[in-house]
């Protein structure tokens, strides 16, 4: 019973569920059905999820924008694109199933671009994730990334990258990364 209580919960926190106002759907979007097994001491338990496309909340993409002021690397600005509920395998047919958001989506993998242009300062991230690898309870990922920083006495470029494995715990999370990058440094 803990355990199907946790799972419920971790399934209405997606968000990705119900008309996100607890007052006319206090079960989130996810509701549990029991009912007697062939074994009188086994219950089956159907689950019932209800998507709601009006809820913005439950949206599963976002774009982020952000500017600000360091004083190591000047005017600093971010633009992010994420997708948490991203698929690989489904290629857009048309330029509509790319706008319309029925093209890469989905398969509940995660997907994150990040671009940070700066004075001083270029950066590119991009991680895909696929939180259930073979339908077990594990992800597994891959983080690239470069950059290219002009300090006063140097430049400096990195190139990196990251395959990793991770597990959800409760409310913790482990990882376990195998992570290589080149650092150069010129014009010193």
């Amino acid at each position: 019973t803990r355990s199907l209580n946790r799972a419920l919960s971790r399934l209405r926190a997606t968000g990705w569920f119900g008309s996100g106002d607890p007052r006319t759907d206090p079960k989130g979007g996810v509701y549990d059905r029991h009912e007697a097994g062939e074994d009188p001491n086994t219950r089956d338990i159907t689950l019932e999820v209800r998507e709601n496309p009006e809820n913005n909340e439950g949206r599963t993409g976002n774009i982020r924008f952000a500017a600000g002021y360091n004083s190591a690397f000047g005017l600093v600005g971010m633009f992010e694109l994420q997708q948490r509920n991203f698929d690989l395998a489904d290629l857009p047919k048309s330029f509509e199933d790319l706008l319309g958001g029925t093209g890469l989506a989905g398969g509940g993998q995660q997907l994150r671009i990040r671009v940070s242009p700066s004075a001083n300062r270029q950066s590119f991230m991009v991680e895909f994730k696929e939180p259930f690898v073979f339908g077990h309870e594990f992800g597994m990922g891959v983080r690239g990334y470069t950059s290219a920083t002009s300090r006063e006495s140097w430049d400096e470029s990195r190139l990196g990258g990251s395959f990793f494995v991770d597990k959800v715990i409760d409310a913790f999370r482990f990882e376990v990364a195998y992570t290589g990058y080149e650092i150069k440094i010129r014009d010193i």
